[in-house]
């Protein structure tokens, strides 16, 4: 297992992932969210977020052409007083320094190849970006007006600085030289193969272009372009997307580069939350969060009203796209949450199936038949910790007919409005997937949709979930099974939690949420960290010092409420317990020596 597979993390639902999308597209049916007003803030970002929370549709929203399409920006077009340039990382830029290091190039050569590949995918886009200004769109706040004169002469200026030859002075010639420069500098690297060492050395200082810098490139193609433009105060901001699969070297001069900046380039990057190779913090000439930067994480510990507003509003705009208006998401999935306690707790006085839950509430001088007579607020008052737990008991320990506890064949805990906002955590792709075909369903059968119809496709979503997490490996074994994912070790702390909630002996604060040991082996840590980038776990420690998390050690993680009715958890955070612990009473305890450093 090599640190690499912590960078592949996979992605349910992902036909809806905003990379394959033009801005244009993205604008029309985007819904802004806390995240987009802190992005969209003059001053450099650091974005992390797992696979679908939406980094790729908040940068390519910053964009010219996206905010030129956007109705909504209209109103706060001032508000981004920035022009930004959507940057994606090529995945050969990482596997090029691998194969070039397996094929004895020095670490050196091998960095300048790469740098200048990455250059040349900066200057690329900065050329296409220049081009939509002046030739394309209509909006004051964007367009230049330029003569054919004015565009020779800007494309020779920036010609020069950025080392090109075009046949022509005009955009379209920049932009063909530049897509050029980007197959040649591979093909200078397959000839080197063939040449060998000898007067590799003479042969690269030959190649002026590998040795230009993408920032000091980007800051003379600023200048000239704002002199053009009579725009001498205009900021640009270079919107670097998916950098966990960047080469290290590169992420760390972003980093350097956010130190005290000026202020002709914003950086705005954007991460997974665990990046084991990243050793950044360490280095001195840094950037800090707070001080250089903006750090936005895209996820909560807890439930908040922000991630459930962003819900309504991403529910509303899907209605408003298929022509239904004045729907509120109440009336299409019920109520949930708080709204169900005094049914459960009636039933709970009523049915008195489950003997802990009673015995809590003898303990506490509440007779069960008393919960009949007490309501709303009272009713809160005594039992505010016991609910969540008391509710997941009545849903699942219900008495069968054959005297044995079942599992309802509906489990309401997981419908409604707000129990399937929560679930799906406000990350947009997963709230696509499973709230796509619930809004057909209304469509067609013109009538709310049914808690059972909700809580399968929750199910299923999860159940695609976790097939795409088989695809991650994991040191554990079990059963004699030598090759297994992480989804058995997710699985065997979904269990755990299970047990602490619906074993026989009711404990109302159970543990809910772990905590990593730092004696765990790195092989399971990698798994563990793969597992947080693809959204299966959590962070519910607090992101303070560190700009990335590099090591998981004494850090605490929930499952992702997308899972919780697998294991049969109410939708909170938990009390924490120790990973080894869970481990150490699992079946993963027979594989000791790979489970423990």
């Amino acid at each position: 297992m090599t640190e690499s597979i912590t960078n592949q993390a996979p992605s349910a639902f992902d036909s809806f992932n905003a990379r394959n999308l033009r801005p244009e597209q993205v604008a029309k049916t985007f819904v802004p969210s806390e995240h987009y007003n802190k992005i969209s803030k003059k001053r450099h970002s650091v974005v992390l977020g797992p696979r679908g929370s939406g980094k790729t549709t908040l940068f390519k929203m910053l964009e010219c052409r996206a905010q030129d399409i956007w109705i909504e920006s209209k109103k706060n077009l001032t508000d981004i007083d920035f022009c930004a340039v959507f940057i994606p990382t090529d995945r050969l830029w990482n596997e090029q320094v691998e194969t070039l290091t397996g094929l004895g190039f020095t670490s050196e050569h091998s960095e300048i190849f790469t740098s200048s590949l990455f250059c040349a995918q900066v200057l690329h886009r900065l050329a296409e970006c220049i081009k939509y200004r002046c030739r394309e769109s209509s909006s004051i706040n964007w367009k230049i007006e330029i003569s054919n004169n004015e565009e020779y002469e800007l494309v020779k200026e920036i010609s020069r600085g950025w080392r090109v030859k075009p046949s022509t002075y005009t955009f379209n010639s920049l932009i063909s030289e530049l897509a050029t420069r980007k197959c040649e500098i591979p093909a200078f690297i397959a000839k080197e193969r063939v040449l060998g060492e000898e007067g590799r050395i003479s042969r690269i200082a030959d190649q002026e272009f590998f040795f230009l810098d993408f920032l000091k490139a980007t800051e003379t193609f600023i200048d000239i372009v704002n002199s053009f433009a009579k725009q001498d105060n205009q900021t640009w901001a270079l919107l670097f997307d998916e950098l966990e699969i960047a080469p290290a070297f590169i992420v760390k001069r972003l980093m350097e580069s956010m130190r005290g900046g000026g202020d002709k380039v914003l950086l705005k990057l954007s991460l997974a939350p665990y990046n084991p190779n990243f050793d950044i913090e360490s280095n001195i000439f840094s950037a800090t969060d707070g001080n250089d930067f903006d750090l936005i994480p895209l996820w909560s510990a807890k439930k908040t009203s922000e991630a459930r507003r962003f819900c309504i509003d991403l529910l509303d705009s899907m209605l408003i796209e298929k022509g239904i208006f004045d729907t509120t998401a109440e009336q299409i999935f019920g109520k949930s949450e708080l709204d169900g306690y005094d049914e459960i707790l009636d039933g709970i006085a009523r049915e008195q199936d489950d003997e802990a839950s009673i015995n809590y509430l003898a303990e506490n001088n509440i007779r069960a038949s008393d919960l009949v007579q007490l309501k709303g607020i009272k009713r809160a008052q005594h039992l505010r910790k016991a609910i969540p737990i008391l509710r997941a008991r009545y849903e699942f320990l219900r008495e069968g007919t054959d005297g044995q506890r079942s599992r309802k064949s509906i489990p309401t805990m997981y419908s409604g409005a707000n129990a399937l906002f929560d679930m799906v955590e406000a990350n947009p792709r997963w709230f696509i997937g499973v709230f796509e075909p619930l809004i057909a369903e209304y469509i067609n059968n013109k009538k709310s949709v049914s808690r059972k119809r909700q809580v399968i496709e929750i199910e299923k979503a999860a159940a695609k979930f976790l097939s795409l997490l088989k695809t991650i490996p994991c040191p554990i074994k079990f059963s004699s099974v030598s090759a297994v994912g992480v989804d058995k070790a997710i699985d065997t702390i979904g269990n755990y939690f299970k047990s602490e909630v619906l074993g026989e002996k009711l404990i109302i604060e159970p543990a809910g949420s772990f905590v990593v040991d730092s004696d765990l082996s790195p092989e399971l840590k990698k798994s563990l960290g793969a597992a947080l980038n693809a959204g299966a776990i959590v962070l519910a420690s607090a992101l303070t010092e560190a700009t990335f998390l590099r090591s998981l050690d004494n850090q605490r993680f929930r499952i992702c409420y997308l899972l919780a009715p697998k294991y049969r958890i109410p939708l909170q955070l938990m009390k924490d317990v120790k990973l080894k612990r869970i481990l150490s009473l699992s079946e993963a305890s027979q594989q000791a020596d790979l489970v423990f450093g």
